[in-house]
């Protein structure tokens, strides 16, 4: 009788090391799935200061946000896309500005 609970105690105390052991292991996948992201975002920061430093980075720069804005046009009505292109323009004009200052 002693051996059955001593085998009964063994096999709670191996089932809750069990149960804290995948919890643990949950835990850290998903502090490293989080670091994961964090480091992907701050590499395609790093790329996007990387570009905006090159006459070539910026004009990819630039042809992305023209797309963008072509795009998003499309989808409107007459008026609203001329609005919208208005803004736009009035956007990169700020944008130029500021890059002119910058250098």
């Amino acid at each position: 009788m002693r051996k059955s609970l001593s085998n009964e105690k063994s096999t709670e105390e191996s089932q809750s090391l069990n149960s804290e052991l995948v919890s643990t292991v949950n835990s850290n996948y998903n502090k490293l799935n989080s670091v994961q992201k964090d480091i992907h975002q701050i590499h395609e920061q790093l790329e996007s200061l990387i570009e905006m430093n090159t006459a070539k980075g910026l004009k990819r720069l630039l042809r992305k946000q023209l797309e963008s804005i072509i795009t998003e046009a499309e989808t409107k009505s007459k008026q609203e896309a001329i609005q919208y292109l208005k803004n736009s323009q009035a956007e990169l004009l700020y944008q130029k500005i500021k890059l002119m200052i910058k250098y």
